[in-house]
């Protein structure tokens, strides 16, 4: 079976589950950690489409708008867009 692009491999999530749950920590750490990564592949492969079709300047102003935001922001940042 393939796996999807998004996917982490196996090795990565035995890593993270030695790394998070034999530390006693919950899985949600795990979990948020994986979401995080995915999502980066995600933007990643958004902004090459968008540069493709000749739209680079709104994968970078999306990249810097992302980039500029903490983990403390309760909010996205809008881009000027």
């Amino acid at each position: 079976m393939q796996q999807h692009p998004i996917t982490p491999p196996l090795e990565l999530l035995e890593h993270w589950k030695k790394q998070h749950l034999d530390e006693g920590q919950s899985i949600d750490v795990m979990l948020i950690q994986a979401y995080r990564i995915g999502a980066e592949h995600e933007l990643e492969a958004c902004c090459r489409w968008l540069t493709r079709y000749g739209y680079s300047y709104i994968a970078e102003s999306l990249k810097n708008v992302l980039a500029n935001q903490t983990e403390s922001d309760p909010e996205p940042k809008r881009s000027p867009l």
